[in-house]
């Protein structure tokens, strides 16, 4: 009886998630389906870390490795299980791109930054062993939020901290942001590497890339690390920037990934910048008209354009 139990919840969850992918169920249904998961990775992500800060306080791990081991448990609950229950969101890689796994040398990679589905997308596509040597930057205020503020912090993210509420300010608390730097560097130094979102702030026109920020290409020229970049359109769609209600809307998301070959002895902070930024918008422009080409899917589109007004 219990075999035959097992087997109908196969059924039906297969069913559904066949349904899903399809994209015929509810618009609500959907956007339900994936906050539910959403928080569910959270709080799994959240209780293995306090697992491994546990372990590192007794010395059983050490702080790199536990804080390794915490993003590739986020790959696993993020990347793995959202990803396998968001079929109606799709991931297309678009003819030319490089995989992550074939990401092998230290680099800093440059994403594209259009939506909170950003990070969500990015730990979609990277393997456990990409993820293990890779950290990012990030608002420090994000480490106030519940649980997930804590996950951030237990992964060994570098705190970014904004000395004022204006979302179109970059300025930092000097004295702060100057420990940090000296982690970044420890962390370079040991071949680790980075992910950034260049343009610094979310991107509301997302077929139009922003000017990228200086600082962090002054950091890849003064260590001559290999660039890499990965551009992406369709997030915005998945989880509009001003969203107050629930995200997860269907969408194609358009990927891209590259490297960008520069010569660290011939550039400099804005040079190298500004040519990676052409060279993405590119590839956007691209998808851009894919997107037209293809046409819009009016039926969910028109239910986010709702969402975002």
């Amino acid at each position: 009886m219990r075999l035959l139990s097992w087997f109908i919840f196969a059924a039906l969850y297969g069913g559904f998630l066949y349904l899903l992918r399809e994209r015929k169920v509810p618009l609500i249904v959907m956007r339900v389906w994936y906050t539910l998961h959403l928080v569910l990775c959270v709080i799994v992500s959240w209780l293995c870390g306090v697992v491994l800060s546990l372990l590192t306080k007794v010395h059983l791990l050490d702080t790199a490795t536990s804080q390794s081991l915490v993003r590739c448990v986020c790959v696993t609950t993020f990347g793995c299980w959202l990803r396998f229950n968001s079929l109606h969101i799709c991931v297309e890689y678009l003819p030319g791109s490089l995989s992550f796994s074939s990401i092998t040398e230290q680099h800093n990679m440059c994403l594209c930054h259009s939506s909170f589905f950003d990070t969500i997308h990015f730990l979609w596509c990277v393997p456990h062993r990409y993820i293990y040597k890779v950290k990012t930057f990030s608002k420090a205020s994000l480490r106030k939020l519940p649980l997930f503020g804590t996950v951030i912090a237990m992964c060994g993210h570098f705190p970014v901290y904004f000395s004022s509420p204006e979302a179109d300010s970059f300025s930092v608390y000097k004295d702060k942001q100057a420990a940090v730097a000296v982690n970044v560097e420890d962390f370079l130094s040991k071949g680790g590497s980075l992910s950034f979102f260049p343009e610094g702030m979310l991107n509301r026109t997302p077929e139009v890339l922003k000017d990228f920020r200086l600082g962090s290409f002054k950091t890849i020229l003064a260590h001559k690390i290999p660039l890499y970049y990965c551009v992406t359109y369709g997030n915005h769609e998945v989880w509009p920037p001003s969203l107050k209600t629930l995200p997860g809307f269907p969408a194609d998301v358009y990927t891209y990934v590259g490297k960008y070959d520069y010569n660290p002895d011939e550039e400099n902070a804005h040079s190298l910048s500004t040519g990676l930024r052409e060279e993405m918008q590119k590839h956007l422009d691209k998808m851009v008209a894919l997107r037209e080409k293809r046409g819009p899917k009016t039926w969910w589109t028109q239910s986010a354009a709702k969402a975002r007004a």
